[in-house]
């Protein structure tokens, strides 16, 4: 089973970190992080349905309700 369907298919809590490093492969892992927040304020319907999920900029995690909109907006990662 391959790192990205391990992380984004289990029900589990996942890091945002480990989460934004499968988006941003090439960088490390706190400019990941910082992509990956970016991208979510640039998606104002996705930002949104994240926090209405309960998610707010200065969590470290992603429920996985949280992951699968993420998922939704963004795609799988690679």
């Amino acid at each position: 089973m391959s790192k990205t369907l391990k992380i984004t298919s289990v029900n589990q809590m996942c890091s945002v970190k480990e989460l934004a490093t499968l988006y941003y492969v090439d960088v490390l892992p706190e400019v990941a992080s910082r992509n990956l927040r970016r991208d979510i304020k640039e998606y104002p319907e996705l930002y949104q349905s994240l926090v209405e999920s309960g998610w707010s900029d200065r969590k470290r995690t992603f429920t996985p309700r949280q992951v699968e909109l993420l998922r939704r907006f963004l795609g799988d990662p690679i």
